[in-house]
């Protein structure tokens, strides 16, 4: 799976970058608006991460634009927490959620998964795309491993 992440915010988004790489994610980062929309309109993106913060005073306009060359990806805003008004405002025009800038990284790890989850159950109604022996079963989609029904947390690196 592919995850873009925008952030203006040099440090938030080499931080997150790394974070999504560790969960097996093919991840492009983006730190301006041109890079973003080049990104989205050049490539199959399953999660787009935007923090609202780097759209500067123009967030209406470009989010507009942003939902429509998503394509069928799943956009994920990262506000402040006192602006109410950006995250009904982003709701309404059609970003599926969003996390406080304040998170933890395991809370976005969770999130993430979570997102993971239901992106696999829409898209996955079959599943021939999970590879078993035993009690072992391997899902490439989501890069779940389990045995014996329990999850089993791999790197990126035994995970391949």
């Amino acid at each position: 799976m592919k995850i873009l992440i925008f952030n203006s915010n040099e440090k938030s988004r080499l931080v997150v970058g790394q974070l999504m790489k560790e969960l097996s994610f093919s991840v492009s980062l983006a730190e301006d608006k041109n890079k973003m929309m080049q990104e989205l309109k050049s490539d199959t993106i399953d999660i787009v991460m935007l923090d609202v913060k780097s759209f500067k005073n123009t967030f209406s306009k470009e989010l507009e634009e942003i939902i429509d060359n998503k394509k069928n990806s799943y956009i994920l805003l990262s506000i402040e927490k006192d602006d109410r008004y950006s995250k009904t405002e982003a709701l309404l025009q059609g970003i599926d959620d969003y996390v406080y800038n304040d998170y933890k990284l395991d809370e976005l790890s969770a999130k993430v998964k979570a997102i993971i989850r239901t992106l696999t159950r829409q898209g996955n109604d079959d599943s021939s795309e999970v590879l078993s022996a035993y009690d072992l079963t391997l899902n490439p989609i989501n890069r779940e491993v389990k045995r014996a029904g329990k999850e089993i947390e791999l790197t990126y690196k035994e995970f391949l």
